[in-house]
């Protein structure tokens, strides 16, 4: 998990802060070189009492959905989760069709249709708890080594701390820490 959460960071070179939007492109830029398939994300406002991401897997590529009303960092988690699933089960998954995948990508999906597809996606990979809890891992894995790119580097340390904040930073293996020198 460690190797993989590294490999996916180790070829960005994006600027810091960054968008969201890049920083998720990236990652799944990244996956496209691990997988079979091109690895997109896309953002949909899920209903209530759903789920907050969906690995979909079509005939020409994988669908990351991600949960559209939350914050980026927790997008950021949820990505994670949906890659691991991806990584652990890519090759024993049959794609599901394009219609109901497009389904998903409606601006307003139904909470019946994610459901329904939701459903059919678990019980196709057989995931269990263990694979859910492998999958959370992996997503704080990736938030934690992500929330990097994501920070606001404009926000202001109090002198006290920048130095400890360097040193966790350094700790972690971030290569800088907010309030580092530009």
């Amino acid at each position: 998990m460690r190797r993989v959460c590294a490999e996916l960071f180790r070829g960005l070179n994006l600027r810091v802060p960054t968008e969201p939007d890049i920083l998720f492109s990236a990652l799944c830029k990244e996956m496209t070189k691990r997988h079979d398939r091109p690895v997109e994300h896309r953002l949909v406002p899920f209903p209530a009492g759903t789920v907050s991401g969906l690995w979909v897997a079509t005939t020409d590529r994988h669908l990351m959905l991600i949960e559209a009303n939350t914050a980026p960092d927790h997008q950021l988690v949820i990505l994670g989760h949906e890659f691991w699933h991806l990584e652990a089960d890519a090759g024993r998954v049959q794609p599901v069709d394009s219609t109901e995948a497009s389904a998903l990508l409606a601006p307003s999906v139904d909470a019946d249709t994610v459901q329904k597809i939701a459903t059919r996606v678990a019980a196709r990979t057989n995931c269990g708890q263990d694979d859910e809890t492998a999958s959370e891992l992996f997503g704080s894995m990736l938030g934690s080594k992500g929330l990097h790119w994501l920070e606001d580097r404009g926000r202001s340390l109090p002198a006290s701390s920048t130095a400890l904040v360097h040193r966790l930073h350094a700790s972690l293996g971030l290569p800088e820490g907010p309030g580092a020198p530009q």
